[in-house]
């Protein structure tokens, strides 16, 4: 199975940089000083966090939080690494999230297409109590309290449900027989929904979702919403052959707490991003440059975890991204990769870091935090 696409290793990152107001200057980027950049840049993660704290303590995130406990401890983490990844993305593999538990099977109670589930305080799971042929509703306590008092006061519905069916493949590492295996997959994933949630039967957050799909489950168009007060997220994307823009807005009232506008070009057969280019913004940091993903993956895969100078160098000239201070109208350093070496296991691989104007930099791992969103190129031992 594929490892996790070199998007997500960046741009996780920057979505969780920052929920700080942002203001627009049109001024000339300078560049700052770089022990300048390094604590703007620490000023910016910290704030970061704050305002993340902020955003998941409202009542639609705690009780989708909460949603995620009762259905699997690893939902969330999950859920993240799909959403995030740069090839196809296909619902069937959201729809997993929900249906495996920590280990990778199924669960004893397998949550349908279809039909009304109510969360079972005895069996400690979710069981079918209703059929459908027109929704998918979980009934299920909001929080901890409610589970104390044994309420299902909270209820998630997805409804105006169309389906389609996609034909994709995985490839992923046999360890038994020691070889690559490649499977294909036919599965229903839905294509429109409108959402909802309610506690004590007050709504709390409302959206909707609607793509078309090529055979294989790639979106070839998208358009989402979603609103939960004060928050409002709007995504889209669209194109035609191999080339198509992808648009994000994320605002607190009337104020742009995160977005980006990309270009994307994908390979012949939809399933993978040949180049990404364009901004992502969490204020007020900025990402802005290009990526030639295609070739960065074709070589991450090759060097393992037996990387030289010449393949951060290769790697470098395939990466173009500055990261700049939005409020400050400031350039803060480039994200470059970095040689990486782990004396006690002898290898060496690929990092990336900030690296700013005196060639000094910073492992992003390390600015985020071991307990941050961002995860590194290899995981820690």
């Amino acid at each position: 199975m594929k490892t996790k696409k070199l998007l997500t290793r960046l741009f996780v990152i920057l979505f969780v940089f920052s929920f700080v107001s942002c203001k627009d200057n049109k001024d000339e980027i300078k560049e700052i000083a770089p022990e300048t950049a390094k604590v703007e840049l620490r000023n910016a993660t910290q704030g970061i966090n704050l305002e993340m704290n902020k955003v998941m303590g409202t009542p639609s995130m705690q009780t989708m939080s909460y949603l995620s406990v009762l259905m699997d401890a690893d939902w969330g983490k999950k859920m993240q690494k799909t959403l995030f990844q740069s090839g196809k993305l296909h619902l069937a593999k959201i729809k997993d999230n929900f249906r495996l538990d920590a280990s990778g099977n199924r669960n004893a109670t397998e949550v349908g297409d279809y039909g009304i589930y109510t969360y079972n305080f005895d069996l400690d799971e979710f069981e079918l109590t209703s059929t459908s042929t027109t929704q998918l509703q979980l009934n299920f306590p909001a929080g901890e309290q409610a589970h104390a008092l044994q309420q299902n006061n909270a209820v998630f519905t997805l409804e105006n449900l169309e389906y389609t069916t996609i034909t994709y493949t995985e490839t992923w590492w046999d360890s038994w027989e020691e070889e690559w295996v490649t499977e294909t997959y036919q599965e229903e994933v839905p294509t429109n929904a409108d959402l909802s949630l309610k506690v004590d039967g007050i709504s709390i957050m409302s959206g909707s979702y609607h793509s078309e799909l090529s055979s294989d489950g790639t979106p070839t168009l998208v358009n989402a919403n979603l609103t939960s007060a004060p928050y409002q997220f709007q995504m889209s994307l669209n194109g035609s052959g191999t080339n198509y823009s992808s648009n994000l807005s994320f605002k607190e009232g009337s104020t742009e707490l995160m977005g980006y506008n990309l270009d994307i070009i994908y390979s012949s057969n939809l399933e993978d991003v040949e180049k990404l280019s364009g901004n992502y913004a969490v204020s007020p940091l900025k990402a802005q440059g290009t990526m030639n993903m295609a070739k960065i993956e074709a070589r991450m895969e090759l060097i393992g975890d037996e990387a030289t100078n010449g393949d951060i160098d290769y790697l470098n000239t395939q990466l173009a991204v500055e990261l700049h201070h939005t409020v400050l109208n400031s350039k803060l350093g480039d994200i470059m990769f970095k040689l990486y070496v782990d004396e006690d296991y002898d290898e060496s691989y690929p990092e990336l870091a900030i690296v700013y104007s005196d060639g000094s930099f910073d492992w992003l791992y390390e600015i985020m935090g071991e307990n941050g969103s961002y995860k590194r190129v290899k995981p820690r031992r």
